[in-house]
């Protein structure tokens, strides 16, 4: 068994949906509501991007240390969002994968602090299925940045 964890490509990605999304809704509202998100989207995707993505165990707190307050904010901020009614209810069950993406986020980061690697990166690996959803939750909301 290899003491090296590599954090695939596409739970990183859904790290930064989820973040992006989150974080890119806030403040949004009315006509320009698409157009918001997919700025803000676009600004915490390249954020998370910019975290060097770990291979060593060693790692993965500190990698965890910096992703999950972007997550975290960034869903705070969407929470506050009020969209147009038109897109409430596709809102709606976003912010509820959203949250279950946080909840893995953060249960990965105390796993990590505690040592438990393996738990860690069992709970990141969770939250790829996640993203899938809530990707055609930003589909649904006409956010093609967040989509994708």
């Amino acid at each position: 068994m290899s003491t090296c964890i590599r954090m695939p490509d596409r739970s990183s990605a859904v790290l930064v949906t989820g973040l992006v999304m989150a974080v890119l809704l806030v403040g949004c509202g009315g006509s320009d509501f698409a157009s918001k998100a997919n700025d803000i989207c676009k600004k915490y995707t390249a954020k998370i991007h910019a975290i060097p993505q770990t291979s060593a165990s060693s790692d993965l707190p500190g990698y965890l240390d910096k992703v999950t307050p972007l997550v975290t904010e960034g869903t705070a901020k969407l929470k506050a969002l009020k969209p147009p009614s038109s897109k409430q209810a596709a809102y709606q069950q976003y912010l509820s994968l959203l949250d279950q993406e946080v909840a893995l986020t953060q249960q990965a980061d105390t796993a990590a602090k505690r040592g438990d690697t393996n738990t860690a990166t069992s709970l990141i690996q969770q939250v790829s299925p996640l993203s899938d959803r809530d990707k055609a939750s930003a589909k649904a909301l006409g956010l093609a940045q967040c989509a994708k």
